[in-house]
């Protein structure tokens, strides 16, 4: 069996842009693009400290962390590891390529 980590991921609050004097509007997220890009920047992060295991993000309305089909010796520790890893990649987000219009 695989090993797989699950990012339970929720987006972001949509940006209040300003449209006029005294009025602004929403910009939602592109949510499966924002999702690609951290799972992308996640696999990169995790190769090689865990070698061998998939990860894999969805969205979802409560983040979470998952040991899909096993469980590490130290999750609480791995998971930590894993957050990190997640505010690194966010870090490098290009905000404007990810708002629809």
């Amino acid at each position: 069996m695989s090993k797989r980590i699950l990012v339970r991921f929720v987006p972001p609050q949509a940006v209040k842009v300003p449209s006029g004097k005294n009025t602004t509007r929403d910009r939602t997220w592109k949510v499966e693009k924002l999702i690609s890009f951290l799972q992308e920047g996640l696999e990169l992060a995790a190769s090689e400290p865990y070698p061998g295991v998939e990860i894999e993000g969805v969205e979802a309305r409560a983040s979470e962390i998952r040991f899909d089909g096993w469980k590490p010796e130290k999750p609480g520790e791995m998971r930590e590891q894993i957050g990190q890893m997640i505010g690194s990649v966010m870090e490098g987000l290009e905000a404007e390529e990810y708002l629809n219009d």
